[in-house]
């Protein structure tokens, strides 16, 4: 193990001595070396604009490095350390994030287009600064991702995908999430004041202690059933079952509006969902909602 290390911090002290345009160090190039570095511990290192296009992070420790401008594009960071990390402008088109921590790292003027975050942690001001367009491609497939205590009100972010994301008391007020995907979404203690949901899927997600006055759920799916599919000897059968709905106790929803809000079944087998209208009964009794001076129910 103590050779491991001297080894390592003779490859770290090459790195470091590299700038983009220098010559390779014994044969060897900056994208060489780090192709072939799991597990690796570099933090507070200079890879600012250095071309590291498809490498592989994996467990690697980046904490703190300057990698602004780097071209990361196609690059996978996983279980990797980028917290306070630099990557102001990188090229992260296509990058994928998978469970990597992000606490305080620099996004702005980073390209984001068709990046991949899954379980990572954006609630340390990761986000703050960040256009409309660089958040929803941040936010686009962003599944279990942690949200808490995040600001993100009046950003338009129509479309995003958050499934089983923690936005427990996120500031959503004024926000645009028309269509957003947030099945199993935490939104316990969210401000959510004039929040636009409408034509959003919204089942099994925790509303609950929020403030969502004049929130629209115009035309989203608020509840849904449990269903069962039973194939016996080829023949397929699906048994329906307790009604869920989205989870409202506690919530303020006074002028919010729930025109054309949805009660859907998805019968399985890439079928179209069984959707009619959501009732107050419904929300009430399955969502513990108090719809006092909500609308359109």
């Amino acid at each position: 193990m103590r050779r491991f290390f001297a080894a390592f911090a003779g490859v770290a002290g090459l790195l470091v001595s590299l700038s983009p345009a220098a010559a390779p160090a014994a044969g060897l190039t900056n994208r060489e070396i780090l192709m072939h570095c799991s597990g690796c511990d570099m933090a507070g290192m200079d890879l600012h604009g250095q071309n590291l296009s498809g490498i592989r992070f994996e467990g690697t420790n980046l904490r703190g490095a300057n990698m602004q401008g780097a071209n990361l594009r196609d690059a996978i960071f996983e279980g990797t350390n980028l917290d306070n990390t630099d990557l102001r402008r990188a090229d992260l088109r296509n990058a994928r994030f998978e469970g990597t921590s992000l606490r305080g790292t620099h996004f702005d003027g980073a390209q984001l287009d068709g990046a991949v975050f899954e379980g990572v942690d954006l609630s340390d001001g990761v986000l703050n600064g960040l256009s409309d367009g660089a958040a929803r491609s941040m936010l686009n497939r962003c599944e279990g991702c942690n949200l808490s205590n995040v600001s993100l009100a009046g950003h338009d972010l129509h479309g995003v995908r958050l499934e089983g994301a923690n936005m427990r008391s996120i500031d959503l007020h004024g926000a645009n999430l028309d269509g957003a995907q947030l099945e199993g979404v935490n939104l316990d203690g969210a401000q959510l004041q004039g929040t636009n949901f409408s034509n959003a899927e919204l089942l099994g997600s925790n509303f609950r202690n929020g403030d969502a006055r004049n929130a629209s759920f115009q035309n989203a799916v608020v509840c849904s059933d449990d269903t069962t599919t039973i194939n016996d000897h080829g023949a397929r059968s699906v048994i329906v079952g307790k009604t869920d709905c989205v989870g409202l106790a506690g919530t303020n929803l006074q002028g919010a509006n729930f025109r054309g809000a949805r009660h859907c079944i998805w019968l399985g087998n890439g079928t179209v969902p069984r959707c009619k209208p959501a009732t107050a009964q419904m929300l009430q009794e399955y969502g513990h909602a108090n719809l006092s001076g909500a609308v359109g129910l």
